[in-house]
């Protein structure tokens, strides 16, 4: 089966670069042109199951690419307590060993509210029911979080610690597939092929072999066997994108078709 996993266009706060966590606010209206974008993209895609976070960025998004969505809030954001509604800068400057922790994957209440690991379970427990509720074969679409989508993807390629993967942008598509034996795979990461393309400085992208392409996002992410077997090879001519930050790398972007299709993706 096939789940697709789209973060939320841009909110208010996203906009002005503030922590969310749960708080209830809606799309701005760049945010509401990103929703219709991907509504467009998705237009006479069929999905078996359809499921939607039940806070108003996502929801908003949800009505944007149609109907027949279920609301679920175990797809929420983290909780992230006294954080919320303040500016990253703010958050920082007042509480930087709380942020240090974030960074680090540290079992600690973040701003009062959700720790990572109990956050990673109920993200964990939600991605299993979605699984048992898709038929064989069949394909899910969740409209969710950048927290959420960040979980499931370092879970799957068993990467704990730092910050090794750049989160997905507004309305970004992530693909997972998983096999009858319940092994799933990372088939594409934060792709946002129907906006306007703004790459971040410092991006380096391949477009080589798929085996070369594993081999190499293994040695930059420091993948261990099981994370990298977990990475579908992508097929030739898909683009995956490494951005160097504060000397570190980070994976951008993975398997980035030319253009989106689940139908044959």
């Amino acid at each position: 089966m096939d789940v697709f996993l789209a973060r939320h266009a841009e909110s208010t706060w996203n906009a002005e670069d503030r922590w969310q966590g749960q708080a209830d606010v809606p799309l701005s209206m760049r945010g509401l042109a990103q929703a219709d974008a991907l509504g467009a993209r998705l237009d006479g895609v069929a999905f078996d199951l359809r499921i939607t976070s039940d806070l108003a960025r996502a929801r908003q998004t949800s009505a944007a690419i149609g109907g027949g969505f279920a609301e679920d809030p175990a797809w929420r954001e983290i909780d992230l307590g006294r954080w919320s509604g303040l500016l990253h800068t703010e958050v920082s400057e007042r509480w930087p060993d709380e942020v240090r922790a974030l960074a680090e994957g540290t079992d600690l209440a973040l701003g009062g509210g959700e720790s990572l690991p109990r956050f990673e379970a109920r993200v964990l427990e939600a991605l299993a029911s979605v699984r048992a509720r898709t038929p064989e074969n069949g394909r899910a679409l969740i409209v969710t979080h950048g927290g959420v989508i960040r979980a499931i993807v370092m879970h799957l390629l068993g990467l704990r610690r730092g910050r090794p993967l750049v989160g997905a942008g507004n309305t970004a598509l992530c693909h997972l597939r998983f096999e009858a034996s319940g092994r799933g795979v990372l088939v594409g990461y934060n792709c946002t092929a129907h906006l306007e393309r703004r790459d971040p400085p410092g991006v380096e992208a391949w477009t080589d072999r798929p085996d070369e392409v594993k081999i190499r996002l293994a040695e930059h992410l420091s993948l261990e066997p099981r994370g990298t077997s977990a990475l579908a090879p992508p097929p030739d001519g898909r683009e995956t994108r490494i951005v160097l930050r504060g000397g570190v790398r980070q994976l951008l972007s993975y398997a980035l078709p030319v253009r989106f299709d689940p139908r044959s993706d």
